[in-house]
């Protein structure tokens, strides 16, 4: 899938809009008749968040806890823009009230959350935990432990949870002036953050966009009754070299002409592609995010996802070096050394 269009209006202002250590979100609390003990707090939110009904949240998968890689010709090929193209496909996992990176060890702390990839994400995960147990719902089974999780999209009407048929995650070139050859191996223990949970108003330019229907923009768009609301979500891929993670996002930045001197580190541009079908009698006009804390304006605005490194190690230079590298492509399952992903 190309997303040119899309990629080249970020490039021109793209900013880094995330959650700081400062503006964490109010704390969850059970509302009166309901156990504290339900991790769902009957499908309360604080604020203006949406309810859910928790008798529509999936089951969790089970993932695939093979190595599901194996010997081929696969060659990569060159896509007619030249970027290097790494890419993989994930199926929902779970979901829960967690965030391992905002509220480590605090469970239910959180708005609701779809995962996808590793099984076993939670509030107390930790990059050791993620890149070592737990499934996988992402093709390669535990070659890729990558936790990736973003807010759960509910339906107003009647507090439906919207469940995601799949996901296509990019590790890319970009389109923001890093050179092919200039990308390099993502490190163990990253994590990242991209978007931001609070805003309650529209972005002029942003890192996500909203799909359906021909129409495209910065929240979900309405009117949409039928084929599927696709939401793209980039995430930053200039790293400062030191830090790991940072509570304000601060060892990570967007390219602009490449990457700033601040943070010269140019890594794959992670990309999630997410897809949720539109099923007969639904609407996408009365469709919000678990997240949005706002009454006025359509759902989407506090778009937002969150990212833990759990490739196996051998992996990310193979793919790195033999397709981003090259400029080339991997389709959706080419290591680029001949070997495939199922």
């Amino acid at each position: 899938m190309k997303r040119t269009t899309f990629l080249v209006c970020l490039a021109v202002g793209l900013v880094a809009h995330t959650v700081t250590s400062s503006q964490t979100e109010a704390p969850v609390t059970a509302p009166a008749g309901i156990a504290s003990t339900d991790p769902h707090q009957g499908g309360h939110h604080a604020g203006n968040m949406p309810h859910y009904n928790v008798a529509t949240i999936p089951s969790p998968a089970v993932g695939s806890s093979g190595y599901n890689v194996r010997a081929a010709d696969a060659r990569p090929y060159r896509d007619e823009d030249g970027t290097g193209a790494f890419r993989t496909v994930c199926t929902r996992s779970h979901y829960n009230r967690d965030d391992s990176l905002l509220y480590p060890g605090q469970p239910g702390r959180a708005h609701l959350h779809l995962y996808f990839g590793n099984t076993v994400s939670d509030a107390h995960s930790t990059p050791e935990s993620i890149r070592t147990i737990g499934n996988s719902t992402c093709r390669g089974g535990i070659a890729n432990r990558s936790t990736y999780w973003v807010p759960a999209v509910i339906d107003t009407t009647d507090g439906s949870i919207i469940d995601m048929d799949h996901a296509d995650v990019y590790y890319k070139t970009g389109y923001r002036g890093v050179r092919n050859e200039d990308v390099k191996d993502i490190p163990q223990g990253l994590r990242m953050i991209a978007g931001d949970m609070l805003r309650t108003r529209e972005w002029q330019w942003g890192p996500y966009e909203f799909r359906c229907d021909g129409k495209r923009s910065f929240s979900v768009p309405g009117g949409c009754t039928s084929g599927e609301l696709m939401v793209i979500l980039l995430f930053p891929q200039c790293w400062d070299g030191k830090r790991l993670y940072a509570d304000d996002q601060s060892h990570m930045r967007y390219a602009n002409k490449g990457c700033p001197a601040s943070h010269p580190v140019a890594l794959p541009e992670i990309t999630y592609t997410l897809h949720f079908p539109i099923q007969q009698g639904r609407n996408t006009s009365n469709w919000r995010l678990s997240s949005d804390n706002y009454v006025r304006g359509p759902g989407g605005y506090s778009m937002h996802g969150d990212w833990i490194n759990g490739w196996d190690p051998e992996l990310p230079p193979i793919w790195t070096s033999r397709i981003i590298n090259r400029g080339l492509s991997g389709g959706s399952h080419m290591l680029g050394d001949g070997r495939v992903m199922e």
